[in-house]
């Protein structure tokens, strides 16, 4: 069986959600946004590892809890959702090869 990779892209500004904070980084239950999505990423078993694409002058990320060793977190994020995703997909090219 092959390994299955995530592919997080959490590096939008928020400017549509209208907030000072982007929106993954806002408290929902007591933990951001984006912690609620990658351990929803992790708690599939076939999810070996877990990329999260942001922005490049991003330092929120830092504050996010993920497990050492399976989260990974990628400052590639381009000016489009789109651009952020192939950005992402390129910086891991190399480490999921066929997978």
């Amino acid at each position: 069986m092959s390994a299955v990779f995530a592919l997080i892209v959490a590096a939008g500004r928020g400017t549509r959600f209208g907030g000072a904070v982007p929106k993954q980084y806002l408290p929902l239950g007591g933990r951001s946004m984006l912690e609620h999505s990658v351990d929803a990423m992790l708690a599939d078993a076939r999810v070996e590892r877990v990329f999260v694409v942001v922005a490049p002058a991003d330092s929120r990320w830092q504050s996010i809890r993920a497990e050492p060793g399976r989260v990974e977190f990628l400052p590639v994020g381009g000016a489009s959702r789109a651009e952020s995703v192939r950005n992402g997909l390129d910086s891991i090219a190399d480490r999921v090869n066929d997978n």
